[in-house]
């Protein structure tokens, strides 16, 4: 018999779609087993049922965390200390003082009030906090300063002149060690002939020894043309004595002239008018009178205090020298002339030492100082070499003064207490002090670190 095959037809139909996936469970880490808690056990009881091998292995992991991440209480113990010694660093570092001081000042109302200088000089100590002692009197001095000024004026007017030629000559005498009078008029010649006389009489040294070596004796003199005339104008110039001419002294006595010979002038000749004159000088000697103003306030020295009004110059005409130029405006060739105006000022003026001014003024012997003392007005009454009456005006403000240097040395190394006598001694009329840093009472003992605050 034929086997038969037959289909089997399960119960139910079934598919891949129809199986059911059991969810996949999320791998975890071992945990440790927790014991059973019941409400009515406490944590000491569930504790004690933790296994042994368990608790042991917890404590472990417990110390290595403890060591990895200590409390947060030691972490902050550590930064404040950090910070309390980066501060204590730091304030030593920045350490020092501060001393704020008020000095006694008093206005004074002088109206006419008369003084007496005196022309002593005194030295400046510039390290020393006393006044300068014994002084009853200002001190002042003379300032003497002087200046040149130049301008060309044409010379439109004419004038007949005749005038000899002058200069300077140094006399020499190689001739013996003894002296030779030279008397007034004496002819001194030059190599081309010209003859000049000696305005005055000169006694011209004899020989002497210098640096082991013979040195001829001389004597400067003043020489006059024997003849007006511009011909006798001449540079420098070599003279003999004519009146040695044929004796040995003749080639022992020589001189010569120092600087040109000028002056020498005959005939009619061009001349600055007199109106032009007056327009040069009054313009040189408003020049003068600016630049050596200027002068003498840039030259007064800081110690010192200047009185303006005592400001005088005195102007001398210098001898005028005639340029020719070439005419080129008036479109000929004719020349014409030019004269240059040279004007010297010599200014004086009286500056007092501030210092004993002041202390005259406030009637003290103790270091005072003003700032405004050159506002006074003064006037000057009398005035002689040795001694300056005058008179002084107005209001100044005078005010104790003292060395910073000799206070902080005075200062270093002292308490607020013994800081204070200090104070007293020097008469502030208020001194504050400041240390730093905070805790320290006493000032450093070092005086770079002391610093002086002068509140007025």
């Amino acid at each position: 018999m034929k086997p038969t095959f037959q289909d089997i037809i399960p119960p139910e139909k079934r598919s891949i779609r129809n199986l059911t996936i059991s969810p996949k469970k999320p791998k975890t880490k071992e945990t440790l087993p927790e014991p059973e808690y019941k409400p009515e056990q406490n944590l000491r009881e569930v504790q004690e049922e933790i296994p042994d091998d368990v608790r042991e292995e917890k404590d472990d992991y417990e110390d290595i965390l403890y060591e990895h991440n200590p409390p947060r209480i030691i972490l902050w113990i550590i930064a404040a200390t950090s910070i309390v010694g980066l501060v204590f660093a730091l304030s030593l570092l920045f350490s020092g003082a501060t001393v704020y001081v008020t000095v006694h000042s008093d206005v004074f109302n002088l109206d006419h009030q008369s003084f007496v200088a005196t022309s002593t000089t005194i030295e400046a100590d510039a390290t020393s906090s006393a006044a300068t002692p014994g002084i009853t009197v200002p001190v002042f001095q003379t300032l003497t300063l002087e200046d040149t000024a130049s301008v060309d004026v044409p010379a439109t007017g004419e004038t007949t002149v005749s005038t000899k030629a002058t200069g300077n000559v140094v006399i020499f005498n190689n001739y013996s060690k003894s002296a030779q009078e030279l008397v007034a008029t004496t002819r001194l010649q030059t190599s081309d002939g010209r003859i000049y006389h000696l305005v005055k009489g000169v006694l011209v040294p004899g020989q002497s020894i210098v640096g082991g070596k013979l040195t001829p004796g001389s004597v400067n003199a003043a020489i006059i043309a024997d003849a007006a005339g511009s011909s006798y104008n001449a540079d420098p110039q070599d003279f003999t004595i004519v009146g040695f001419k044929g004796t040995p002294k003749y080639t022992g006595f020589f001189a010569r002239s120092k600087g040109s010979i000028t002056g020498g002038a005959s005939g009619l000749v061009k001349k600055v008018a007199d109106e032009d004159m007056a327009k040069a000088t009054s313009s040189l000697e408003q020049d003068l009178r600016d630049s050596l103003t200027k002068k003498i306030i840039s030259q007064t020295p800081d110690r010192f205090t200047l009185d303006p009004d005592s400001i005088s110059i005195k102007y001398t005409l210098l001898p005028q020298a005639t340029v020719t130029d070439q005419a080129t405006s008036t479109g000929d060739n004719h020349p014409t002339n030019s004269t240059t105006i040279s004007e010297k000022g010599v200014a004086t003026a009286f500056i007092f030492d501030t210092t004993s001014l002041v202390q005259v003024i406030a009637a003290t012997s103790t270091p005072v100082t003003s700032d405004d003392v050159n506002k006074l007005s003064f006037e000057i009454s009398t005035s002689t070499s040795a001694g300056l009456a005058f008179t002084l005006t107005g209001t100044t403000t005078i005010k104790q003064t003292f060395s910073n240097e000799l206070l902080k040395n005075d200062l270093k190394g002292l308490n607020r207490t013994q800081a204070q006598i200090v104070f007293q001694k020097y008469g502030f009329e208020n001194a504050e002090s400041v240390i730093k840093p905070f805790w320290k009472s006493t000032f450093p003992d070092s005086t770079d670190k002391i610093v002086i605050q002068r509140l007025n």
